[in-house]
C-alpha cells in the first residue's frame, strides 16, 4: 500500500510540474516585455554537458534574478560573459518567469530577430 500511494504521488508531481512548465512557456511565449539583463554568474547542468548563466534585470522600477540553461555552450564560454549585458525576455504578468536570450535559437524561440551585434556568439555554440 505504502508503495502504491508513493508511486501515485511521484506521477502526481511529475503531472504537475509538466503542466507548469507549459503554462510558463505560454505566459512568455504570449504576453513578454524585452529589457537588459547582466550576467551575474554561471551554471551548469547536473551532467556537466552545458553552460549557464545567472543574470539581474530590472522591470517595474524593481530589481530581479534569473537564469537560463544552454546545453549548447560551454561553461567556460558562459564565464567569459560575466559582467556583460544582453536581452532579457520576461511574461509580464510573472516577472520571475524570465530567460537571458544569447544563442540565435533563442531568438527564433520567441520569434524574436536576433541583432547583428550578437551573432558572434554563435559561433561558440556546439
Amino acid at each position: 500500500m505504502f508503495w502504491t500511494c508513493m508511486t501515485i504521488a511521484v506521477v502526481i508531481g511529475i503531472i504537475y510540474l509538466l503542466i507548469r512548465s507549459a503554462v510558463e512557456e505560454y505566459q512568455i511565449q504570449t504576453d513578454n516585455v524585452l529589457t537588459v539583463g547582466i550576467v551575474t554568474g554561471v551554471s551548469s547542468n547536473w551532467r556537466k554537458t552545458g553552460g549557464g548563466v545567472k543574470f539581474s534585470f530590472v522591470a517595474n522600477g524593481k530589481s530581479y534574478s534569473g537564469s537560463t540553461g544552454y546545453s549548447n555552450l560551454s561553461i567556460e564560454f558562459c564565464e567569459s560573459l560575466i559582467g556583460k549585458s544582453f536581452p532579457v525576455i520576461y511574461a509580464s504578468k510573472n516577472v520571475n518567469n524570465s530567460e537571458m536570450l544569447l544563442t540565435s535559437q533563442m531568438f527564433k524561440q520567441y520569434d524574436l530577430q536576433q541583432p547583428d551585434s550578437l551573432k558572434w556568439i554563435d559561433d561558440y555554440t556546439r
